[in-house]
């Protein structure tokens, strides 16, 4: 069972390593598929595991492969520095004003905790960001 989480993470970060070498590959389809995937059916992490590894699997890529694959470099930078502000923004707003944006914050970070295995590929916590930039 523990030579599973080595395995687990080795794999991650083999198709991370094919994203690195892949950049721009899918020109935007991922993030085409994460916001209108959910009417469509189509999970963006299959599209991940066709394009790197050949095979449509669901297959993660870490909390930078979507955005190295559609876009490249500049794109995952950009995305970790909106995600970094937002992050930012909402704990100061979470330590002066207390009450359910405490709450907020814990479903965010640990949203993003969980990004960092899977990737920033699903709908509804883009969707907690978006509600919680308009709070």
């Amino acid at each position: 069972p523990l030579e599973l989480l080595f395995y687990r993470a080795g794999y991650t970060l083999q198709v991370l390593d094919h994203a690195v070498n892949m950049q721009g590959s899918t020109n935007g389809t991922l993030l085409y598929n994460t916001l209108t995937g959910f009417l469509k059916s189509t999970d963006p992490r299959v599209i991940v595991g066709s394009t790197t590894l050949g095979y449509a699997h669901s297959t993660t890529s870490m909390i930078f492969g979507p955005a190295l694959l559609d876009f490249g470099l500049y794109a995952m930078l950009i995305q970790m520095a909106l995600i970094g502000f937002v992050m930012n923004m909402i704990y100061i707003i979470q330590r002066s004003l207390k009450d359910v944006f405490i709450a907020l914050y814990a479903i965010l970070l640990a949203h993003v905790i969980i990004w960092i295995e899977t990737g920033p590929t699903d709908l509804v916590v883009l969707l907690f960001f978006a509600i919680s930039l308009i709070t």
